[in-house]
């Protein structure tokens, strides 16, 4: 099998509804997406700081250069809350605590597109955002029309995104960054500090 990196374009770290509706997005303009994420399915809750399943990473050719970070494969989850030891044991499943700043580079180096995680979890908020506009109109839309504007705003968060790190030629969570204080910049200037 070939590495990821040839078969895909884009690597979503983080499959959460975000993440995945990001990646079923980017897989309809026709680009191969791959999904990284540390919990098995189903599952309620999801991170992407330890990751499970090291396979893709060594599949996209890049668990040499992870692990050369100093970040060691995990066999045990140890948590204490107050008295009690929540502590569990994997060794037949090794994992990796890697951050975002650490896996990003990385991955870019190797010349996979990373999909940033304010764009990837930018759908819970934006959803979010829709329950307390219906709640103050009293006014409640259907599944699919929520589905569709949803769809709607992550393809176009998406796409300025992307142009703006090709316009500066900058990976895209910079230009997520560069959209994010353009706007605030602008709002700024509109109304003013005290508006």
């Amino acid at each position: 099998m070939p590495p990821l990196n040839e078969l895909y374009d884009v690597v979503v770290v983080g499959g959460r509804v975000a993440g995945a509706t990001l990646a079923a997005n980017v897989a309809k303009r026709g680009m191969g997406v791959c999904v990284l994420e540390r919990a098995d399915f189903p599952s309620d809750t999801l991170s992407t700081h330890v990751f499970q399943h090291l396979e893709g990473f060594e599949r996209l050719g890049v668990m040499e250069k992870l692990l050369a970070t100093g970040a060691p494969p995990l066999t045990e989850f140890r948590l204490r809350v107050d008295d009690v030891d929540l502590a569990q044991d994997h060794p037949d499943l090794a994992m990796l605590n890697i951050r975002r700043p650490v896996l990003d580079p990385i991955l870019l180096d190797k010349g996979i597109m990373v999909i940033p995680d304010i764009l990837a979890n930018a759908g819970g908020v934006t959803v979010s955002y829709f329950e307390w506009a219906q709640d103050r109109a009293g006014y409640f839309w259907t599944l699919e029309r929520v589905n569709a504007r949803l769809d709607r705003m992550m393809r176009q968060s998406f796409e300025n995104v992307y142009e703006a790190a090709n316009t500066y030629n900058v990976p895209l969570r910079i230009g997520a960054y560069i959209l994010a204080i353009d706007k605030v910049a602008t709002t700024l200037k509109m109304r003013g500090i005290y508006a």
